[in-house]
């Protein structure tokens, strides 16, 4: 594939599909990547994006999959249809770019990783936090060593969801799975990420101001196999609007915080023998007229990745693998929160 245009079909045509369009044009502009079809349960829904892009539009993902050359299929669905689209993608021999979380159960994520191993198939998976300047900063001091031993850390998301945002899928345990599942899943990520495996999680959620089958706030301790302790705040009740979406860590050589309203900006910095850095701050996607935002728009990165992958090899950071590790730790924050008491992950 080193020389060749590789070519995506899009399933699902809502909001966030605007973020794997606008990447896909940027890499055909480049000769390294193109959107061919695009399919979506609504057939108008379908047929608008189709014929503003002039490609194929369907509302039955496999007969696209059946009648279109593609490389890879982007799922950009309901939490609980990744899953089964994802399956049917492998059986039709399609590499797959999955939005989070992979799937809403770890049982399907494990069936999912060793059914694209088995046919020698990619499953990428969206993890565009990681991309944040401020957090490759981040990532990068950590496995230098310049913040010392580390001691401990704290996540702060919180955010605002008004009641109107909860239609159809959206707030039911079949569908959406959670709102840490599908709103907090990319900063327990980052918190994984940056400070490795979990080893225990205590967590409580409750559900307070909306109207919905699932939580809108959970705060979780954690213990790390480091022996780091760290906090996870959440919530969607933030009166009037997002406030903030931060991670503060603590070592023995530095104290950083990572901060914005969505872990884009650096908002103190002292460590030892390293300035603060200045860095691109991007501007996180804009909701409801400002009234609330999501992650940073870095999905060309994550399509950079995956074009790299297919066509050179070499390291997969947004592997099924890596999607599925932050997807255990929501479920350990549910568990405990169900049974009032302490989650340990197994070795």
């Amino acid at each position: 594939m080193a020389t060749k245009i590789i070519k995506f079909g899009l399933v699902g045509c809502g909001r966030i599909s605007r973020q794997h369009i606008s990447s896909l044009k940027v890499l055909e502009e480049e000769n390294l990547a193109k959107l061919v079809a695009v399919s979506d349960i609504n057939l108008e829904t379908a047929k608008k994006v189709g014929e503003e892009l002039g490609i194929p539009y369907y509302n039955d993902y496999k007969e696209m999959l059946r009648k279109e050359d593609v490389d890879v299929v982007s799922i950009a669905t309901p939490n609980g249809t990744h899953y089964s689209i994802a399956k049917d993608c492998a059986l039709f021999g399609k590499h797959v770019l999955i939005e989070k979380p992979i799937t809403i159960n770890l049982k399907e994520a494990d069936e999912l990783i060793n059914l694209f191993k088995s046919k020698n198939l990619h499953l990428f998976t969206v993890l565009q936090v990681r991309y944040n300047p401020s957090l490759q900063i981040v990532k990068k001091l950590i496995e230098e060593g310049k913040l010392g031993k580390l001691l401990n850390a704290a996540v702060v998301v919180r955010w605002t969801r008004p009641q109107e945002y909860f239609k159809g899928w959206r707030g039911t345990r079949q569908m959406d799975g959670g709102t840490v599942i599908n709103q907090g899943i990319h900063y327990l990520d980052i918190l994984q990420w940056l400070l490795g495996p979990v080893d225990t999680v205590y967590a409580m959620t409750d559900t307070v101001a909306h109207k919905i089958e699932i939580e809108d706030e959970a705060v979780a301790i954690m213990r790390f196999k480091s022996n780091v302790l760290a906090t996870y705040e959440f919530t969607i009740n933030t009166y009037p609007k997002n406030m903030e979406c931060s991670i503060t860590i603590l070592g023995t050589k530095g104290t950083i915080k990572i901060g914005g309203t969505a872990m884009n900006k650096i908002e103190y910095w002292q460590v030892e023998g390293v300035e603060q850095p200045s860095i691109e701050e991007r501007n996180p996607n804009v909701y409801a007229n400002g009234m609330y935002v999501g992650s940073c728009p870095n999905h060309i990165y994550i399509y950079r990745d995956v074009v790299r992958i297919l066509k050179e090899g070499g390291t997969n950071y947004i592997s099924g693998e890596e999607g599925k590790k932050a997807l255990e730790i929501v479920k350990a924050i549910y568990s405990s929160a169900k049974q009032k008491r302490p989650v340990k992950f197994l070795d």
